[in-house]
């Protein structure tokens, strides 16, 4: 075959072109590398000296602690910032949480120091996933990276300091042996523990988990993704004395104590009541609790049983009832009919029947002072004023009275001073043969602006007016700023000739991680 020579030396030629562009380009690279350890040298040098100059430089090492254990209390917790109902209990989406003590520990050496051999400022402890994203008519929590790893390393840091767990959206396959194992061998000093969409399969090995003293534990917060009945009396075997704050979601424990005797604040959701069994569960296990003096409770269904046998909670004085969206309302109104409550002082609702009110006896709650209705759709004119009468009549010895429903059109502020009048929807009833006025005792009206709107105040003055004529003693109304702003300047200069305006708060506390 014949070989043309000139394209041969060609080839060589180009292959010694490109061996010297190589060699040359190696030799920049290495010229570069040379300038970024030079660089690096020269910025730690400059960064030294720079620090030197700052503001904070003659801060002493445990003054400067302290301001960092300050911020991260000053810190809002992308967890906790959006409050959910019990109706639309549904993990919310969340912004990336930026931890406290990484963020100071990044700013200087000397800062980074101080931030690592301070353990109180890596207490909060955050397992959790993006999300959730809904596809397909579920909810996906995708993968955060170094969630692991930055879990063990602050788990770490904090030594023996009482730490903040809270595990969040993790799926089957993150609940590995040796996760289970961190969780364990940090709970003796663990504070706070708030375990949220658990799934149904991972639950038995959670529980074998937290079967292990936990004598700091105050709070305790577990919710499934599937609703499920623990029938062992076992359930949640951890010692926990200090334990004053349980949230159960999706959860039925035959039995609320002993783990839970402790316990002054309970809230259980998507509670299910079919059987007699279960109201006796029920009922004893409430009654079993000593110490009970907040108790938060929805349904998911309630069954009433043939008995005479009443849930008697002597101390508590703080109730919240509600019902799940589209399960019957009656729920609530047949337990309040179950439960009695001596030491009621604040009694929340979240629906009503206004159908079948099931009548309370008298005096069921003799020390009620506030009722709250908490978006239930009741008063929605002036057609509907006798249901929301007819509920005024059940609780007539209370002082004061709170409308916090997002519905513009119920229970308004015109509505409530309506039935104070004895106003009624039916025309034969002018003489109030229905039970005489609701509410003569009560002193502050209390009503949050509905959805994308403010109180209407139009025709406040004159209801006003007219109750103070009839000797009522009504002397403040709470209402938001933003309703005061935008209200007629009129209107306000009447309003605060005739009583006592101030911003509104619902005044119920506030012992749980999530929102009523």
């Amino acid at each position: 075959m014949h070989i043309n020579g000139d394209r041969q030396r060609r080839v060589l030629s180009l292959v010694k072109c490109l061996e010297e562009l190589a060699a040359a380009r190696q030799e920049l690279l290495l010229k570069l590398e040379d300038l970024d350890a030079r660089k690096r040298a020269i910025q730690l040098e400059h960064n030294a000296l720079f620090n030197l100059d700052a503001t904070t430089s003659n801060i002493p090492d445990e003054v400067l602690a302290m301001v960092f254990e300050a911020g991260i209390e000053i810190e809002p917790d992308p967890l906790l910032m959006k409050k959910r109902t019990f109706k639309s209990y549904t993990p919310e989406p969340y912004p990336t949480p930026t931890h406290f003590g990484d963020l100071v520990s990044h700013v200087s050496h000397r800062w980074r120091s101080i931030a690592l051999a301070d353990p109180r400022l890596w207490t909060y402890i955050r397992c959790t996933r993006y999300g959730p994203i809904s596809m397909s008519g579920k909810d996906t929590w995708p993968e955060r990276k170094w969630w692991r790893e930055k879990a063990t390393e602050h788990l770490c840091r904090s030594r023996s300091s009482p730490v903040d767990v809270h595990i969040k959206g993790l799926r089957e396959e993150d609940y590995t042996p040796a996760f289970l194992q961190l969780i364990t061998g940090h709970l003796r000093h663990c504070r706070q523990l708030f375990i949220r969409n658990v799934p149904k399969a991972t639950v038995p090995l959670l529980l074998q988990s937290l079967s292990t003293p936990a004598p700091l534990l105050s709070s305790f917060s577990l919710a499934l993704e599937q609703d499920m009945a623990f029938e062992d009396p076992g359930f949640l075997q951890f010692g926990a004395p200090c334990l004053t704050t349980a949230d159960l979601h999706a959860i039925y424990p035959a039995r609320l104590h002993p783990v839970f005797a402790s316990v002054t604040s309970l809230r259980m959701t998507a509670v299910f009541i079919g059987s007699r069994e279960g109201y006796a569960l029920l009922r004893d296990g409430l009654m079993g609790l000593k110490s009970l003096n907040h108790l938060e409770i929805q349904f998911k269904n309630y069954y009433r049983p043939a008995t005479t046998d009443v849930i008697l909670v002597p101390t508590v004085k703080f109730l919240h009832v509600d019902v799940m969206e589209d399960r019957s309302p009656s729920c609530v109104n047949i337990f309040l009919s179950d439960i009695q409550a001596p030491s009621l002082i604040s009694l929340s609702l979240n629906k009503w029947d206004r159908e079948h009110p099931h009548p309370l006896e008298p005096n069921k709650f003799p020390l009620l002072q506030h009722l709250i209705l908490y978006d239930c759709n009741i008063g929605m004119d002036e057609d509907d004023l006798d249901d929301l009468a007819n509920l005024a009549r059940q609780f007539p010895n209370i002082t004061r009275f709170t409308s916090q429903i997002s519905n513009e059109n119920s229970c308004s502020l015109e509505i409530i001073l309506q039935i104070m009048l004895g106003e009624s929807s039916d025309d034969d009833d002018e003489d109030g043969e229905s039970g005489g006025t609701p509410w003569p005792n009560l002193q502050t009206v209390a009503v949050a602006d509905p959805w994308r709107s403010v109180v209407d105040l139009t025709k406040v003055p004159g209801l006003l007016s007219e109750l103070q004529d009839a000797g009522h003693p009504l002397r403040k109304l709470l209402i938001s700023d933003n309703a005061v702003s935008q209200a007629d300047e009129d209107i306000m200069e009447e309003l605060e000739e005739l009583i006592e305006i101030e911003d509104f708060i619902d005044d119920w506390p506030t012992p749980f991680e999530r929102g009523r």
